[in-house]
């Protein structure tokens, strides 16, 4: 097995049964382009009050937090 599919398969089991507590670390100047894998994260991750730092926002990205539907 090739080491990229070696590392997803790894990724794969543990996002599936993560140790707890579990934390997502996303990097990069803009949400929009992770929303997808913020979606994937939110069913495991656990961040309550923990700061944003010096984090940008998007506001016209603001209704993606607040309604995980969209």
């Amino acid at each position: 097995m090739r080491t990229m599919e070696r590392e997803l398969q790894y990724l794969k089991n543990e996002l599936a049964n993560p140790d707890r507590p579990f934390l997502g670390i996303l990097g990069g100047s803009k949400v929009s382009d992770k929303i997808a894998v913020i979606k994937a994260l939110m069913e495991n991750a656990q961040a309550p009050g923990i700061p944003m730092g010096s984090s940008r926002g998007e506001a016209d990205k603001a209704h993606l937090a607040e309604d995980p539907e969209s």
